[in-house]
């Protein structure tokens, strides 16, 4: 009787124990899991955050029209000095043939007014329109506009010209000497004289 009651003791002492560690073994797993769940999220909304400020930084460009000066019509297409860049970024519109003296459009040839006060405001020496932002600087803002002012050359008709010749004949009308150019390509209505040099005796 005795050996039996101790056999059952130890048998139920060695189940308890095994259940324990079974439940305690399970209980680990389950904690790291758990932890390892929350470092993944954690980096995860790290590195959201950081891509989201990234992405917010502020960006501008700079764009140069050109226009007619009793219009403002443009007459050449618009002009990228500067893509989409970080603000504080520095730009110059003076550079790269981006200022012309001349434009040639619709067959006309237009030139980059000097300072004073046109039908479209008032322009800087450099042929600026003073209310358009200036021609340099740095990046401020979503766009930055830069416009350059230009008026029609008006081509001068061509004054006409005339030639002077000089002939040498006798009394009946023959040649005895040959001719001479007194005044040649020279404007109408320019006064002219053969006698002081080219008047033989």
């Amino acid at each position: 009787s005795e050996s039996v009651s101790a056999s059952e003791s130890a048998s139920a002492s060695e189940s308890v124990s095994a259940s324990q560690s079974v439940s305690t073994s399970v209980s680990i797993s389950e904690s790291l899991s758990t932890s390892t769940s929350l470092s993944t999220s954690v980096s995860a909304s790290a590195s959201n955050s950081s891509s989201n400020s990234e992405s917010e930084k502020p960006q501008g460009e700079v764009i140069i029209t050109y226009i007619r000066e009793n219009d403002g019509k443009e007459i050449k297409v618009q002009r990228q000095d500067t893509p989409k860049s970080d603000y504080n970024t520095p730009y110059d519109t003076t550079e790269n043939d981006e200022q012309p003296k001349y434009i040639e459009f619709e067959g006309k040839k237009y030139e980059r007014v000097p300072a004073g006060d046109y039908p479209v405001g008032k322009v800087d020496s450099e042929g600026h329109l003073e209310t358009s932002d200036p021609i340099k600087g740095k990046v401020e803002k979503p766009v930055s506009k830069i416009t350059y002012v230009y008026k029609e050359v008006k081509e001068e008709p061509a004054q006409p010209k005339g030639n002077v010749y000089v002939h040498y004949v006798d009394t009946e009308g023959n040649k005895i000497k040959e001719s001479v150019t007194d005044e040649k390509d020279q404007p109408v209505d320019k006064d002219y004289d053969t006698v002081v040099d080219n008047r033989p005796q």
